[in-house]
């Protein structure tokens, strides 16, 4: 239980990490990749 249990944080930390960092990125890339931004932006309205 205590392995399934780390490998969980383990995958959920990774997880976590990578949303962070694709967030930072998207910031950093908006005035390169703009079209991918308004296609995200309809796609939550």
């Amino acid at each position: 239980m205590n392995y399934l249990f780390a490998l969980l944080a383990v995958f959920a930390f990774i997880g976590i990490s990578v949303f962070i960092w694709s967030n930072f990125k998207q910031k950093d890339g908006d005035e390169k990749d703009p079209a991918s931004d308004k296609d995200s932006a309809g796609k939550k309205l």
